[in-house]
């Protein structure tokens, strides 16, 4: 897996202002409906987990655990 300062000198950015959000789990899930993922990293040394969505917003999580539930795909 790419380290993200390898991917972020990969993604020429340009004429975009980022800014740098703290935001509660429900503001984050009301930001994200809608928006595909178009990409998804795992870091387990600091339990980070890295999320691009398709309007170039980059977030990131970090967390202790997480949990799921994923059901069986019938193929």
């Amino acid at each position: 897996m790419e380290q993200v300062s390898q991917i972020r000198e990969i993604r020429k950015r340009t004429n975009c202002q980022f800014i740098r959000t703290f935001m509660t789990v429900a503001e984050l899930c009301h930001f994200i409906v809608g928006k595909t993922i178009v990409e998804a990293e795992a870091y387990y040394d600091n339990s980070q987990l890295n999320i691009t969505l398709d309007d170039g917003t980059y977030i990131e999580i970090n967390c202790d655990s997480v949990y799921s539930e994923v059901p069986d795909l019938d193929d």
